[in-house]
């Protein structure tokens, strides 16, 4: 492995972040876990992004040191992913949006605990933000989210619809 040209690329990127990048790329869809082991596999839609160099853009929170010491990429290649901090999504909104994040995010939480599972097992942050971003008003456009599938909308939908449209009133 030593002799490939990608080799020691990820060495400025602490334990922890390489847990948190493999979680949001399973929840995207890019890898998925299999097995006993959970072995990462790389999925079909993660064989395409491979293949056609697509950006792949996850929300994931870094440690500060891995942010200042990651390695440069080479100036001919483009990044595979980008990776930005969680938070800076918060600071652009304004009261109302900021109100409904909240109470999204809460109502997830919530939804998580009585599962015992993750938050982001119930949706990750980006869909969380788009949902605050394009605020859907119907299960057509909520379909429209990324991370809502006909499942989840099916699922829970309707309740997220609900606390959309209270906070729009």
């Amino acid at each position: 492995h030593e002799t490939l040209s990608t080799w020691g690329i990820g060495a400025g990127i602490e334990k922890d972040d390489w847990f948190a990048l493999s979680e949001a790329l399973v929840e995207a869809g890019y890898i998925q876990k299999y097995g006993e082991y959970n072995v990462l596999v790389l999925t079909k839609d993660g064989q395409d992004a491979l293949v056609q160099r697509k950006t792949i853009k996850l929300p994931l929170l870094l440690h500060q040191s891995t942010v200042l010491n990651a390695p440069q990429q080479k100036k001919s290649s483009r990044p595979m992913f980008m990776l930005h901090k969680k938070g800076a999504f918060v600071k652009t909104l304004g009261e109302n949006d900021l109100a409904l994040y909240e109470e999204i995010k809460e109502w997830r939480k919530k939804n998580a605990d009585e599962q015992n599972v993750p938050p982001y097992v119930i949706f990750g942050d980006k869909t969380l933000e788009e949902l605050v971003e394009k605020k859907p008003q119907s299960e057509a456009e909520l379909l429209s989210i990324f991370g809502i599938g006909t499942a989840k909308a099916e699922k829970i939908g309707s309740q997220l619809l609900r606390i959309i449209s209270e906070r729009l009133e």
